[in-house]
């Protein structure tokens, strides 16, 4: 993937209504990324003064500004004195252009930016002090951001990052097989096979190695889960992979660990002891790799919360919440560098 060569268009933003609260103020607001129309809401601090901002990128899914996790996200950072932009992503809610399941991170990355940019425009901001927040697919947007805007002051992340989009994937699986009741050893072997044969379906090649295995993959309890995912007797051969259903395989060959080492602000990571969806001890060594290999260790801050799930967000007497151990490590570390 090669960011740098992607452009960002931004252009102001529109407020479109206010809403004062007796700790903050909202306001919808509209900016756009080239022809895009991008739909936001922006949490600001009752009070004159100029404030540090974090502007707030997605997981996977059509996610909105308007989701209550989302909102209890912002009023948690701007109760803190920090103003706070969620917007919708592309083609949910506000927002134009197409939504992607699992885009090319060029894109949501270069919204983000332009969402930094609305902020740079808010007499409200502090310039110095605008930073990304991003849980899971954010993970990847976030850090691509910062490297794609010199303007970004630091960047925050939740149960994601490091890993490429490929190793996530493969690793999500393990709950839906554990679930169907295979044993481990035959997780681990279907999950080898799972590796190979993405592999070669996002980047066609490798077809003379995985051909042979998938031969004798199909004869396997566990490959009733790649039937149910379409795939016949025969591995597809390399002329089919230009085709559309493969799509998916080419979209999840990022590796964000050439993004990780360009870094060179402060960035916080905070994992989760118990994430079914990215293995956490194994995303952490990723990051602390990548920063030490770029001499920015000092500049890295790794949380790891003993929290059940990838969500960073839960119910809470009816309503919805942003949970209390993400909170503290995430308020306490922005408190500490930038108020």
């Amino acid at each position: 993937m090669r960011f740098w060569l992607t452009p960002v268009f931004c252009v102001a933003a529109v407020t479109l209504w206010a809403q004062p609260n007796s700790e903050f103020i909202t306001e919808e607001v509209t900016f756009y990324n080239g022809p895009v129309k991008l739909s936001g809401m922006l949490y600001l601090p009752s009070g004159s003064g100029k404030f540090p901002a974090v502007a707030v990128t997605h997981g996977s899914g059509k996610e909105s500004k308007s989701q209550p996790g989302y909102a209890s996200l912002a009023t948690t950072l701007v109760r803190e004195g920090f103003a706070v932009l969620v917007f919708d992503k592309r083609g949910v809610g506000g927002s134009g252009g197409t939504y992607t399941e699992t885009p090319d991170m060029s894109q949501p990355a270069g919204d983000l930016v332009c969402a930094v940019n609305l902020l740079k425009s808010r007499k409200e901001v502090d310039n110095t002090k605008i930073g990304v927040y991003g849980h899971s697919q954010g993970g990847w947007v976030a850090p691509l951001a910062a490297v794609m805007c010199g303007d970004i002051s630091f960047v925050s992340v939740s149960c994601g990052g490091a890993i490429s989009t490929r190793e996530q994937v493969i690793y999500s699986l393990w709950p839906e097989f554990r679930s169907k009741g295979f044993k481990d050893a035959q997780i681990d072997s279907a999950l080898v096979f799972c590796r190979q044969l993405y592999t070669y379906l996002g980047t066609g090649l490798g077809y003379e190695d995985v051909n042979p295995r998938y031969d004798q993959s199909v004869k396997q309890s566990w490959f009733s889960h790649f039937r149910q995912m379409g795939f016949a007797d025969k591995l597809p051969p390399p002329s089919m992979l230009k085709e559309s259903p493969f799509n998916f395989f080419k979209m999840i060959n990022y590796d964000p660990q050439a993004t990780l080492r360009m870094l060179n602000v402060p960035v916080l990571v905070i994992l989760s002891e118990k994430d079914d969806s990215v293995p956490s001890q194994r995303a952490k060594k990723l990051w602390e790799d990548a920063m030490h290999a770029s001499g920015n260790s000092a500049l890295l801050t790794v949380s790891v919360v003993s929290s059940d799930n990838h969500f960073c967000f839960e119910r809470y007497e009816g309503g919805v919440r942003y949970k209390p151990a993400f909170a503290s490590a995430l308020t306490g570390w922005l408190k500490e560098k930038f108020k």
